[in-house]
């Protein structure tokens, strides 16, 4: 049973407890929130560890923003070891000039990134595979056309779906799956 599950559960069970000992409507919503705020703070604890964030990558620490549960900015601050003596951080004066939504916004979910694509170029005919190279190399450049080819760098969503573009304007129908999928946050 995943942790998500039990804390379901968890929260179920307390709220029937209060229910039977007839406890006011009020107090089980307090219960009910404190429980989710602490599964979220659990929740983010063990999905996001520290080594995993890009070097230099920008953290916000604009705790009014209306976004802030829910960027990943914002969740990873928490987590950054105590040890480290240099952050990169978005200027909070900036922050303050916003009015609008934030472009330095990033959710804190998981995107799936595709890894290589040699299985679809084995499918093709030689002749149309030598266009969809051509294509790919223009599109992306010949060295990070060979990096992402092999898997050494992971595709983002939109970047699939450019490769699933070109394939369709070189007049492959049924392109068929990228060698690998991985679920990661998209700093």
């Amino acid at each position: 049973m995943n942790d998500s599950i039990k804390s379901k559960n968890i929260i179920l069970f307390i709220i029937q407890i209060c229910h039977k000992k007839e406890v006011s409507v009020f107090l089980v919503g307090w219960i009910y929130y404190f429980c989710l705020i602490n599964l979220y703070a659990i929740a983010m604890e063990t999905t996001i560890n520290f080594s995993q964030v890009p070097f230099g990558y920008a953290i916000c620490l604009n705790r009014e923003c209306v976004q802030a549960g829910t960027c990943l900015r914002q969740v990873i601050e928490p987590v950054v070891p105590a040890d480290l003596q240099h952050w990169t951080i978005i200027s909070p004066k900036y922050l303050a000039s916003l009015e609008d939504n934030c472009h330095h916004y990033r959710p804190a979910v998981k995107v799936r990134f595709a890894k290589g694509f040699i299985g679809i170029l084995q499918n093709l005919p030689y002749k149309q595979m030598q266009t969809v190279v051509d294509s790919l190399k223009s599109y992306f450049s010949r060295r990070t056309y060979f990096r992402i080819r092999k898997g050494e760098r992971l595709l983002s969503p939109v970047e699939q779906r450019k490769i699933l573009t070109i394939l369709k304007n070189c007049g492959v129908s049924q392109p068929g799956e990228f060698d690998a999928y991985i679920e990661e946050y998209d700093w």
